[in-house]
């Protein structure tokens, strides 16, 4: 988990607020509470972007927070090359993800 804003965003009380983004690794042991326990604790506490990289499929979701409900904004899978919110400055090569077997 990416923390970028925390230190910036402490209350007057000195608690933290919650972070910019999360990106969540899925396996098949914790692919359910990710996308279901998690996705809606992340909505209750407005964290406003989210990804799922399941490693398994190859895929990267990108989420956005929109009414304090998760908008699918894109999916992308394999060898693309991609720019996400909150990141759209920034290529991601999605092969360098995964790991790569020998045939």
């Amino acid at each position: 988990m990416w923390l970028p804003q925390a230190e910036k965003r402490r209350t007057t009380t000195g608690s933290r607020q919650p972070p910019d983004w999360v990106c969540e690794i899925l396996s098949p042991g914790t692919a359910r509470t990710d996308r279901v326990k998690e996705m809606r604790l992340f909505a209750r506490h407005d964290l406003p972007h989210m990804w799922l990289i399941d490693p398994l499929q190859m895929t990267l979701e990108v989420f956005k927070l929109q009414s304090g409900h998760w908008l699918l904004l894109s999916v992308f899978s394999e060898k693309e090359k991609v720019r996400a919110e909150p990141f759209q400055q920034t290529e991601l090569d999605l092969s360098n993800l995964w790991l790569q077997t020998e045939q």
